[in-house]
């Protein structure tokens, strides 16, 4: 077996969602490198930081490819890990804040954040319910009822920590039920109480005292009270006016991030706003990728995402798995959902809230979880490809497009039982 014979065997699946990969790793390289100026001053070291986020993508590649090549099995243990992801949650929630969040705990010295491992989890269970639910003329009345209940309980251990987490959890359920075939009546009925249960929850925002407030468990909500008003405030028709506070501090410095590239950019390493920005290389690096490499940069990244969700689209369409194409949808929509809040955020479209930019941003859970994900994508990718020659060349099928069908058509059985 010659050399490239042997690439092609270790790295299978949809060759253009590698590419996507690999890009956006030399993209999250280069910006968080760029956007660390203040972790290096405090470690002391230039290079420090450049190799711990290093590390961590190395590790995401490996998880990746270890994800891709045993997807088949892999999928069968996690759709049982939700229940898992809740007891982590339910332990971050007791355990000492950071940044005045309870989001994080420590495994074996190692800072992990339970609602990146909860929303792939639930996406796969919600997917399994679907599939389960198909009947000729869509999915089966109760699993309206089941989706609800697993998705209102990881939820409500996320909701508060992190808001802006339970909304795009909610909308990526809601997205994959419409793609499920879930009855358009129980959708509705479900839209209107979460529009109803948002305007009581503004309204409530606004009238109880800030005191009462924090004697409750969502202490949160002054957090949320605050950004929202922040975010809503007229901005004084004559700039001379404009006092930076500490409420607009994020967001004023994402703007001069912005103005700053004259649309054209100022180059990688040249960012200004860097230094000053908070979570420059996280939940703001989309305003950093503007300000190095102008509206050009910000368009390629943009179309990584939208293009990525179209190879998605394309697998479905010669997946013959419901449980496979719903699991794989449902990851592709979550992970362009967060890219647009992460860029809505940075360039003043919504109020400052803490969503990396996926597969971007300098972070260890998301990296990691998000990297498996994308190894999901390539396992069920692998399979597509499998059935599209079966289904155009039967009789040429080669011993390993023969073996993934098997492979999978058993872990479809099990699923299936």
């Amino acid at each position: 077996m010659g050399i490239l014979q042997k690439v092609n065997r270790s790295f299978q699946g949809d060759s253009k969602i590698w590419v996507i990969y690999l890009i956006f790793s030399f993209i999250s390289m280069v910006e968080v490198f760029s956007a660390t100026s203040a972790l290096t001053y405090k470690a002391g070291s230039h290079w420090s930081p450049l190799l711990a986020h290093a590390s961590k993508i190395f590790l995401g590649f490996v998880l990746l490819w270890v994800t891709h090549r045993f997807s088949a099995k892999l999928m069968r243990v996690m759709k049982l890990g939700l229940p898992v992801a809740w007891g982590l949650l339910i332990v971050a929630f007791f355990s000492s804040a950071t940044n005045d969040a309870h989001r994080w705990i420590s495994i074996l010295g190692i800072p992990v954040q339970p609602s990146e491992i909860a929303k792939l989890m639930l996406i796969i269970l919600v997917a399994n319910i679907l599939n389960k639910a198909q009947e000729e003329k869509g999915a089966a009345p109760w699993a309206f009822k089941y989706i609800l209940i697993v998705t209102g309980i990881t939820c409500a251990l996320i909701v508060t920590e992190n808001l802006t987490t339970c909304i795009l959890i909610g909308a990526t359920v809601f997205m994959m039920m419409i793609l499920g075939r879930v009855p358009w009546k129980q959708l509705l009925k479900l839209t209107a109480v979460m529009v109803g249960g948002v305007v009581l929850g503004l309204i409530l925002l606004k009238n109880i005292p800030v005191e009462k407030v924090k004697e409750t468990p969502i202490e949160r909500a002054i957090t949320w009270s605050n950004r929202i008003t922040a975010h809503s405030e007229p901005r004084p028709e004559n700039p001379a006016d404009y006092v930076i506070t500490d409420k607009n501090f994020q967001r004023t410095h994402a703007y001069f991030a912005i103005a700053n590239s004259k649309g054209i950019g100022v180059l990688p390493g040249n960012s200004v706003e860097r230094d000053r920005l908070p979570q420059a290389y996280s939940d703001m690096i989309f305003a950093i990728i503007i300000e190095e490499t102008g509206l050009l940069g910000a368009l390629i990244v943009i179309a990584l995402y939208i293009y990525l969700l179209m190879r998605i689209w394309k697998i479905v369409h010669y997946s013959d798995n419901y449980f496979l194409n719903y699991t794989i949808m449902g990851i592709g929509i979550m992970m362009c959902l967060q890219a647009l809040i992460n860029m809505f955020v940075s360039v003043g479209l919504m109020p400052i809230t803490g969503q990396p930019l996926p597969l971007i941003s300098r972070g260890g859970t998301s990296m990691l979880i998000t990297s498996v994900a994308i190894g999901l994508i390539l396992g069920v990718s692998k399979y597509a490809e499998a059935c599209k020659e079966a289904l155009e060349n039967p009789e040429d099928m080669d011993e390993t497009a023969n073996e993934l069908v098997e492979e999978m058509n058993v872990a479809i059985a099990e699923e299936n039982k």
